[in-house]
């Protein structure tokens, strides 16, 4: 059996398909397989699958009908056969020794799941000089991280992670959920976990399209990042969770409504969109307005809170600024 079972959602992105399972491929530690989970992509993406795996025999090709990138992931998760999972989304890329850094630092600080750095990038330039770290977290650490408890750095994301595979026994990632179905999973992973081990190395690409600034619109799925964190509070009360943690997470639901009229505000297509979603965004604005006072008080960026008092003395106004400045500055 190998050792690591990669996991690749595949939908429509024929055009960087390759570029991914390449950089998976080549990677230093070779005793992995590859699980290229085609979501009923209606692009030459199914084609493209089919080849790999008739060049390397360490590719299997899962063809489904449409699900969303959580299905396709939780279908990968119930067929790999290693010992430990990663995920990488089939338009981003892995360093060349991405698995053997993640599967070292898990095995040196003997944890349960590993982390390292993740690039968000338009192109494969150079990348920039970190200093190299390494540290282990505990259970608790490591929530407080994912809560964004006085930090700003993103550690939802399943890819650039190691985890040994029993953490999947009961876990698998909210099908249905579009937005923010990776912090619901993180979350109940970490309740699994003894502790985690994180470097600073970066190991991962993250691939920002060159237009999805300016394209990327509004959307019903928008709303699904509340859902997500819904989620996040049902597992911490299920799961006895310490008031500290149930706190935490029930702040990240409420500061969730903001989030989403920040998302609102940024719209390229924000008057339209605002229409369209009228109802649900002025329910947000209600959430976020009754909960003005613990947010302000929350240890979140300053610069989060100006926004909010501006969206509580005139939401339309701000995000009007807001959406000109983006304009410009794009």
């Amino acid at each position: 059996m190998p050792e690591i079972s990669v996991i690749v959602p595949v939908y429509k992105t024929e055009a960087y398909l390759d570029r991914c399972v390449r950089s998976i491929a080549e990677q230093s530690f070779g005793d992995i397989e590859i699980l290229l989970v085609d979501d009923g992509s209606p692009d030459a993406s199914p084609l493209l699958c089919d080849e790999w795996a008739a060049r390397d025999g360490r590719v299997r090709v899962i063809h489904k009908e449409n699900g969303g990138v959580s299905d396709a992931r939780n279908h990968g998760i119930e067929r790999a056969r290693g010992a430990y999972i990663a995920f990488v989304d089939s338009d981003d890329w892995l360093e060349p020794d991405a698995l053997e850094y993640l599967y070292g630092l898990l095995r040196r600080f003997d944890a349960d799941f590993s982390m390292a750095g993740l690039y968000k990038s338009a192109d494969m330039g150079v990348l920039p000089q970190v200093s190299s770290e390494e540290r282990s977290l505990t259970q608790r650490e490591f929530l407080k991280l994912l809560f964004k408890d006085g930090t700003q750095e993103d550690v939802q994301y399943p890819c650039g992670k190691l985890y040994k595979r029993e953490l999947f026994e009961t876990v698998r990632f909210p099908v249905g959920v579009a937005n923010g179905e990776d912090v619901t999973a993180s979350f109940e992973l970490a309740l699994r976990s003894r502790t985690a081990a994180a470097g600073t190395k970066i190991v991962y690409h993250y691939f920002c399209h060159p237009e999805s600034v300016t394209s990327q619109r509004f959307g019903e799925k928008n709303f699904h990042l509340l859902t997500a964190w819904e989620l996040v509070c049902r597992a911490a009360e299920e799961n006895g969770c310490d008031p500290e943690i149930r706190r935490l997470a029930a702040l990240n639901r409420k500061r969730a409504d903001f989030g989403v009229l920040c998302n609102l505000a940024l719209s390229p297509t924000y008057d339209e969109d605002r229409k369209l979603y009228r109802e649900q965004a002025a329910q947000a604005l209600r959430n976020m307005k009754k909960n003005a006072g613990e947010l302000l008080r929350a240890n979140i960026p300053l610069s989060r809170k100006l926004i909010l008092c501006g969206f509580c003395v005139s939401y339309r106004a701000t995000a009007r600024c807001m959406n000109l400045a983006s304009r410009l500055a794009g």
